[in-house]
């Protein structure tokens, strides 16, 4: 009785040694694996880019509405308001031309 199942198992053993052997040979998924690894980094790259750009986005009309803000209160010709920004602007090229 013992070599009986003993024999079975072996036979068994051999068929599953064998799948294993011809499983490990196969590479028809490989590329469906490297895919599924990139993918989220090249997401997590697309929305990073995203918020980098609407970040400058924001950054660069905050600069402009200061620059206009600096600029109107420059050529407003209004003795209270301080020279710094007449000076800033006269260090940047500008020239303050008075209304006539």
């Amino acid at each position: 009785m013992l070599s009986k199942s003993f024999g079975a198992q072996v036979t068994r053993g051999a068929a599953i040694l064998k799948t294993l052997r011809a499983f490990r040979k196969d590479e028809s998924g490989a590329s469906l694996v490297i895919v599924g690894l990139t993918l989220p980094v090249l997401i997590g790259a697309m929305g990073l880019a995203a918020e980098v750009s609407y970040w400058q986005l924001h950054h660069r009309a905050m600069q402009n509405a200061a620059d206009a803000a600096v600029i109107a209160a420059a050529t407003n010709n209004n003795p209270i308001i301080s020279m710094k920004p007449r000076r800033w602007l006269q260090s940047m090229g500008f020239r303050m031309v008075v209304a006539p």
